[in-house]
């Protein structure tokens, strides 16, 4: 299976970015990199384990790594995303959301890209 810090499939969700406003929101985001501040952002939510993220061409590509989630966990990190999206307007970002099902998440995935774990 390829890894999906590697996918191009999904659409882009942005708006233009400049050089200027990508700037002022390094800024906003403080010491943290942006990897790091959006990383944060998504484990801050009770149901996600691990976040990881990668950068090709202009997009960052996100993803998201639940056990198991309800409706309304998974509507919480589209919400999130969506903030996510909206505070960092001039950077483009490729979301995803992948269910472990109770399985280990190297059965399911390899992932070749930075990532953070949930603290226990």
């Amino acid at each position: 299976m390829a890894s999906p810090c590697l996918d191009s499939g999904s659409l882009f969700q942005s708006v233009d970015a400049d050089a200027a406003a990508i700037k002022a929101q390094q800024v906003q985001m403080g010491a943290s990199t942006l990897p790091q501040y959006v990383a944060n952002r998504l484990l801050a939510l009770s149901v996600v384990e691990y976040v990881f993220v990668s950068r090709q061409d202009e997009a960052y590509q996100i993803w998201t790594v639940v056990n198991v989630a309800s409706e309304e966990e998974y509507d919480a990190i589209y919400s999130e995303e969506a903030r996510i999206i909206a505070d960092l307007q001039s950077v483009y970002f490729d979301f995803h959301v992948i269910t472990r099902s109770n399985r280990a998440l190297r059965d399911i995935v390899t992932f070749s890209c930075q990532g953070w774990r949930k603290s226990r």
